[in-house]
């Protein structure tokens, strides 16, 4: 409450009581300051993801924004979104924790936007302190244990020695949804039937047990036509099965049951979905969304030396390793072809059920149709063995390590100097673990019969296309390894792709799929739907800094103090895919000459992967900067009793980055009040920075959202 901007000092002991046994990152989250903070337990995912750290949130502005210090010094980013993974920081020695509530670039550095978060050692512990525990949630689930080591001694009269080593390991949590009362998938209703108002804006409606009314676990028809029936605006085609769902075992097909609130079709704006029924049931059976965590593995060691020459001038070195693992077991839910990844199924399908065969040859008054859309999204809990990317899971590890020298100095005229160098690099290893196939799965699910042997097989084997007829049919296409189609992405080639489809055996062992059947697929077709995709990203930094803090001159009302120094700060990433010759191939391309068909429109437009949901572009740079600063504050008025008094500050940086060539500018006006014991008033304005982070600065793949605004009745 001291300063105008507002510091929050809590001990380790007081964050204890937060959450005790907990992470660090999960008893800071308690705090009001801190706001959708990720921790690894609940921020596993793909390859393209942050590898399941732990990142401080700042008022919601993201952990870009806010300024990660370790003992006053800046940590490793860990990635290319340039957060800081708080996991690896050696905590068993860590006495307080700092935080810096509102902007704050030109006091501490010029991505403060959100905050400052400063870990602050007890550099002069002495003896040794030993910590376990160990704890499971109410739901017998979540088991967890947490070992560290921390100790202190003084070596003659002039050697200080502290270090630590922990350990922290969190099983997986997974809920089953058909099991958890108060899990009722809760979502929006558009326009129902029941209440919709044609000529008013789209009606929305919150209710439970929502589902879709346009895919299904099982598999939902819908046949169109026009030019592009592959489309999902193309206009349906009257046929006897449209919105007709497959049964689980894929012979054959029942109607779709509407729920006891249902969604009007064909409203402008109107969400497909309803409320209720057997099929929002079947829904909530398919998705394992009804709370979870990731198994999380953490180990950290620190060790520093300090050595007093004098009174007046004392060294240190310490070095800081972290590794912090995240792993998830998807259980189900992962499948989706459907909102644009529909696939196509063609007429003389062998797995087609015949009574869908003989409709679609009679449709069309006997003329028949080619094909239709299956939209199908999520697994089941008793079969999901026979889903595709339902078993599959993730893998986050992610090290850092940094080591530092500096020297502490008391000057003559009584100011304190500080003058350290730190160098470091952090490594982030992210894994699919069988990953989804775009290819595979559209060559496998395409099946048909061998005109000599009647076996069922993929239709691509009975064209048994060459390389070179596979690389003349996508010469038009340029690669673009981890980018765009066309390569538009960052550091993209202009080469022709080499293949409309992988090129590991993906023909040779195509293996024919059944995706009708969601209850005996075979393992080894599941095996070949899916492969391991691994993402991999360095980042390191070398930072060096000058401080002096002292007294300027005796004021009118109590002496002035300044802080202030210089910075330089170089970074490099390089972050990508590790077997990028898969992705260079990417996204799938229709060929439908070559027997390649059904694909659906984000698939084969989409960013260049032949995995699913899981871009991962490649991005190198360097970049270093430039900072001066200073901050003074003044006391400006007090009264005798010293009960009021009103005290001011002024800071100020400028920053140069080797590819802007004006410096940018940041500071703060800072005025506190004392009106009488209880009543203190503070006020800030300040002009603070958003750094832009190597995602921001050398990644090139575009990202956009979309705000619901119901004024206006929907999206914009």
């Amino acid at each position: 409450m001291a300063t105008p901007v507002p510091v929050t000092a809590i001990t380790t002991a007081e964050m204890a009581m937060f959450q005790p046994g907990a992470t660090t990152a999960e008893q800071l989250d308690a705090l009001p300051q801190f706001f959708n903070t990720g921790t690894a337990q609940r921020s596993a995912g793909g390859v393209h993801t942050t590898a399941g750290g732990s990142y401080m949130n700042m008022r919601g502005l993201g952990p870009q924004r806010t300024l990660i210090l370790f003992d006053g010094s800046r940590v490793v980013p860990s990635d290319k979104r340039g957060s800081v993974n708080v996991d690896t920081l050696p905590t068993a020695l860590m006495r307080s924790v700092d935080v810096v509530t509102g902007g704050a670039s030109a006091a501490y550095g010029a991505d403060a936007l959100g905050g400052v978060v400063n870990f602050v050692l007890d550099r002069e512990f002495q003896g040794l302190k030993l910590e376990t525990g160990t704890g499971i949630t109410e739901q017998g689930d979540g088991f967890r244990w947490n070992f560290s080591a921390a100790g202190g001694t003084q070596i003659g009269d002039n050697i200080n020695v502290i270090g630590s080593v922990q350990a922290l390991e969190i099983q997986q949590i997974f809920r089953d949804p058909t099991k958890t009362d108060w899990h009722q998938h809760w979502g929006f209703v558009s326009n129902p039937a029941w209440l919709a108002d044609r000529n008013a804006r789209p009606i929305r409606i919150t209710l439970p047990n929502v589902a879709s009314t346009e895919h299904h676990p099982y598999g939902m028809i819908w046949a169109r036509g026009g030019s592009n029936p592959n489309s999902s605006t193309a206009p349906l085609i009257p046929f006897d099965f449209n919105g007709h769902v497959f049964l689980p075992d894929g012979s054959g097909v029942r109607p779709f049951i509407k729920g006891d609130v249902y969604a009007a079709p064909n409203i402008a704006g109107s969400t497909i979905s309803m409320s209720g029924g057997p099929e929002a049931e079947i829904r909530r059976q398919s998705f394992g969304d009804a709370g979870g965590g990731a198994n999380v593995v953490n180990r950290t060691g620190f060790g520093a030396i300090q050595y007093t020459f004098s009174d007046s001038l004392s060294a240190f070195a310490q070095i800081m390793v972290g590794r912090s693992e995240s792993n998830e077991e998807n259980m189900r839910g992962g499948f989706e072809i459907a909102t644009g990844h529909q696939h196509t199924i063609y007429s003389g399908n062998a797995f087609l059920p015949p009574v869908v065969q003989a409709a679609m040859d009679a449709a069309n008054n006997g003329a028949g149709i080619p094909s239709f859309q299956l939209w199908r999204q999520g697994g089941s809990i008793e079969n999901r063995d026979n889903v595709p990317n339902s078993n599959d899971g993730t893998r986050g590890v992610f090290s850092m390590n940094s080591w530092s020298v500096g020297i502490d100095a008391v000057l003559p005229n009584g100011w304190d100097l500080r003058a350290s160098w730190q160098t470091g690099e952090s490594h982030k290893r992210t894994t699919l673990l069988d990953g989804f196939r775009w290819d595979r799965f559209t060559l496998a699910t395409d099946a048909g019969r061998h005109p000599t042997t009647g076996a069922i097989v993929c239709n691509v084997q009975l064209y048994n296309p060459t390389e070179a007829q596979l690389a003349a049919s996508v010469v038009p296409r340029l690669a673009s390894p981890g980018g765009t189609p066309g390569g538009t992405g960052n550091n993209t080639t202009t080469a022709p792709l080499k293949s409309p489809v992988g090129l590991d055996n993906t023909i040779r062992d195509c293996l024919p799929y059944n995706v009708f059947n969601t209850q005996n697929t075979p393992k080894d077709v599941i095996n070949y739907l899916g492969t391991d995709k691994v993402g991999d990203s360095m980042v390191e930094q070398d930072f060096a800094e000058i401080l002096f803090t002292g007294e300027l001159f005796e004021g009118w009302n109590g002496p002035i103090s300044f802080a202030g120094g210089f910075t330089y700060r170089e970074q490099a990433i390089a972050d990508g895919i590790v077997e990028w010759q898969l992705d260079e191939l990417g996204p799938i391309v229709n060929v439908p000459s070559l027997g390649i068909r059904g694909a659906g429109p984000v698939a084969t437009g989409g960013s260049a992967n032949l995995h699913a949901f899981s871009t991962l572009p490649v991005v190198t740079g360097q970049y270093d900067v430039w900072e001066y600063f200073g901050e003074v504050n003044v006391p400006i008025w007090e009264s005798q009793s010293g009960a009021q008094n009103v005290g001011g500050s002024v800071a100020y940086r400028s920053s140069t980055y080797s590819n802007i060539d004006d410096a940018i500018e940041s500071w703060k006006l800072g005025l506190d009040i004392q009106v009488y014991e209880d009543l203190r008033l503070r006020m800030t304005k300040s002009r603070d920075v958003r750094e832009a982070t190597f995602a921001e600065r050398f990644d090139a793949q575009a990202g956009n959202f979309f705000a619901n605004d119901p004024a206006f009745g929907g999206a914009s």
